[in-house]
């Protein structure tokens, strides 16, 4: 569940914040049966003033805008992709689609979910949120939350990983970026790191044996931000500390457990037995953290965005002879995009913002479509490169380079 309060996990850089809920509480808040078809949805939807709308893995139910909706949709589209690409590891095949409902009016996504303070919530059966036209930052968190809960139990069943993890691996795709044809995963706000660092130094986390032993039911009976911010913490270190040294075991010792009670033995297998250990070193990880630990996660994802707009414009025979010719073109919001190739507009405008913040930008390349790339300050080199069919931008690739070594004297 995701819940709006002063003491809340905070959202990027900004003053709203997420809190959610597990299992146990969407479970009792279960009341609509899921509904596999779109052609099934269509006749409630409209009842309910709702229009469905399709995508390759979501049947999306929504009284919004038809250019948010087609937002939504698009959102929904790649965070699944991500969910899978970075689960691949562990996690099954979703079969089936899942349906979300976005709703423009909070008093009847009230109705629905009886959650007041919360902008979005899995209920066991789909996936709701409420538009907040003056936080969608917080909109979109919780969609990616909350929809990690669904992927999770639709490609492995209900309470089939630990609630550490699953409350942990849900604030971590939270804090994912969407670029328009990507996700971005392992974004460190700084905010949110000066608060882990705080806590740690404070002694306010649990010891990891603790935290590996909690229960859905002292989760649910405490709901405190710490908890969201110790798993999140955790599920990051496992995933990238130590140069990512512990990401196949981590997807191992999830594959592996699978709903078992007894965590001990897998995690042994995994991980060794020294549990003080892994305990020390993760409290190090985020002790040495700097703020700026993750601009290369940041800045990624603005290149991507920029070039998901550039190759937008290219499909539209739109040419550029450097960077500062695409810059002006798009802050006259001049960028040609062709209807079925659409991305948002808020996009594009919160890239412009972010490109000012970070990295010197270029052109590269002599031929008529070139290669988008921003220049670290420790030199390393962002690549944004595209590929055309029929017209549209097939894909989006980036790339980190490392900075180019000084030559000697």
């Amino acid at each position: 569940m995701s819940l709006h309060g002063e003491d809340d996990v905070m959202v990027g850089g900004g003053s709203g914040g997420v809190r959610c809920a597990a299992p146990g509480r969407r479970q009792g808040l279960m009341r609509i049966a899921l509904i596999a078809t779109l052609g099934l949805l269509a006749p409630l939807a409209a009842a309910q003033g709702m229009k469905p709308y399709d995508s390759p893995y979501y049947s999306v139910l929504t009284d919004v805008p038809p250019e948010r909706a087609q937002e939504a949709v698009l959102r929904v589209t790649k965070m699944f992709e991500e969910y899978q690409r970075r689960t691949s590891g562990f996690a099954g095949r979703v079969t089936r689609k899942m349906v979300f409902e976005l709703h423009s009016d909070y008093d009847r996504y009230l109705r629905h979910t009886e959650a007041p303070g919360t902008a979005g919530l899995y209920t066991g059966d789909r996936l709701y949120a409420a538009y907040r036209a003056d936080t969608p930052i917080d909109t979109w968190h919780a969609v990616q939350h909350e929809g990690f809960h669904q992927f999770v139990d639709f490609a492995m069943g209900r309470n089939a990983i630990p609630i550490w993890a699953n409350e942990g691996l849900a604030e971590y795709f939270g804090e994912s970026i969407w670029s328009g044809d990507l996700f971005f995963s392992g974004a460190v706000p700084p905010r949110r790191l000066e608060r882990v660092q705080k806590l740690i130094r404070e002694n306010g986390f649990r010891s990891a044996v603790a935290m590996l032993n909690l229960s859905h039911a002292q989760w649910n009976a405490e709901m405190n931000v710490v908890n969201y911010d110790q798993a999140w913490s955790m599920v990051h270190f496992l995933a990238h500390g130590d140069g990512g040294k512990y990401a196949d075991e981590f997807g191992r010792f999830l594959t592996q457990l699978r709903g078992a009670a007894n965590w001990q033995p897998v995690w042994r297998a995994n991980f060794g037995t020294d549990v003080e250990a892994f305990d020390k070193r993760w409290r190090e990880y985020w002790l040495a953290l700097k703020p700026d630990a993750t601009v290369d996660v940041y800045t990624s994802a603005t290149v991507a965005t920029m070039t998901s707009f550039y190759g937008r414009a290219f499909a539209s025979k739109q040419r550029f002879e450097d960077w500062g010719e695409l810059l002006e073109t798009a802050k006259r919001s001049e960028l040609k995009v062709r209807a079925e190739d659409w991305l948002p507009p808020g996009l594009l405008k919160q890239a412009l913002v972010d490109v000012n913040e970070r990295g010197t930008w270029e052109l590269v390349g002599s031929a008529a479509r070139k290669k988008l790339v921003c220049t670290l300050d420790d030199g390393r080199r962002i690549e944004g490169e595209f590929q055309i069919r029929d017209e549209r931008v097939k894909s989006v690739e980036v790339n980190i380079r490392p900075a180019k070594k000084q030559k000697k004297p």
